[in-house]
């Protein structure tokens, strides 16, 4: 199934209205490690928002310093999310967002081709390409983010790992939250990037699995 890859880009506006459905995580560093009792609380933090909406202002019903607005706005310096403020204390922010032409967002930029889950494939297999079309609106990504805090051990980190934890939110919305649809995150140890060498109907990626 094709999919979208969002690029880097500090410019917002879309033509209809954007159905937001957040499907951030967080991942403690260690955690996998942890006993079960410890993974039940690991969003309870204070650091960030697991809530389904976008806006630090909304505080209900997982009350935290901030949200993706947030990330948005210190990733882009403002230029983006303006309103918002900067993080809390964030350590790291990455905030991507669809390919963008004039008048408004691009609904066939760049996205997966070939088929068939990316995930047990060699980075060298994988393959993309713009102006597609076709893409269904619930399988269309309008925007990534990741953010990540280092936290106190007090602040529900996996016992031993004083006196801080690292701990990474990401997530993603999509333009149509209408029917079921996969996402993946992936975290490289290479740099990856788009490349221009032709993998069948498409380009492949520069950059390998570590």
């Amino acid at each position: 199934m094709a999919r979208n890859v969002p690029r880097a880009s500090v410019t917002g506006g879309g033509r209809r209205q954007l159905w937001v459905l957040l499907t951030a995580m967080a991942l403690v560093a260690g955690l996998m490690a942890a006993a079960a009792p410890g993974a039940l609380a690991v969003h309870d933090t204070g650091a960030f928002q697991l809530d389904g909406n976008a806006e630090t202002s909304v505080q209900s019903p997982v009350p935290a310093n901030d949200d993706w607005d947030r990330v948005c706005n210190e990733a882009t310096g403002g230029a983006v999310c303006a309103s918002a403020g900067p993080t809390t204390g964030a350590i790291a922010v990455a905030w991507s967002e669809d390919n963008l032409l004039a008048g408004g967002p691009s609904l066939d930029a760049t996205i997966f081709t070939g088929g068939g889950s990316k995930d047990p494939i060699d980075i060298d297999q994988w393959a993309w390409k713009d102006g597609a079309g076709g893409l269904p609106d619930k399988a269309n990504l309008l925007h990534s983010f990741a953010v990540r805090y280092s936290l106190p051990d007090s602040a529900t980190c996996p016992s031993g790992t004083a006196p801080t934890c690292e701990v990474l939110f990401f997530g993603s919305d999509r333009y149509d939250n209408s029917g079921d649809a996969v996402q993946g995150f992936w975290f490289f140890q290479d740099e990856i990037t788009l490349g221009t060498n032709k993998i069948g109907g498409g380009f492949g990626f520069n950059g390998l699995h570590q």
